[in-house]
């Protein structure tokens, strides 16, 4: 579940997207920021960011994502790879996309 922050204390806050991925495959809290949705949960969104960012492709329409969240899931996993992870955390905080902590469902465990 999708946790409002204030934002990731210095020991939380992974550098790069490949130790943010070892977090959430961990099962670990990630920081992350709230991104747009159509329905799926933020989970569900920076869970399919994360499976394209381990599987080294882009998202492709799938069942129970809208146009729009493959897009966001898209965008999610190129900044990720041109920025570090606190640079792209810290440049989508704001009122409209508060600072959150994710963790990878159990069940997708």
């Amino acid at each position: 579940m999708a946790e409002q922050s204030q934002g990731p204390t210095v020991s939380t806050m992974p550098h790069t997207w490949q130790k943010a991925l070892e977090m959430w495959d961990a099962g670990d809290p990630v920081p992350a920021f709230q991104v747009e949705s159509e329905g799926a949960t933020q989970e569900q969104l920076w869970g399919e960011a994360f499976h394209c960012l381990k599987a080294e492709t882009t998202a492709m329409f799938r069942e129970g994502f809208t146009k729009r969240e493959i897009d966001v899931v898209n965008s999610i996993v190129h900044v990720a790879k041109i920025v570090s992870w606190p640079q792209m955390i810290s440049s989508h905080v704001d009122a409209k996309s508060p600072g959150l902590m994710i963790r990878k469902p159990k069940s997708d465990a």
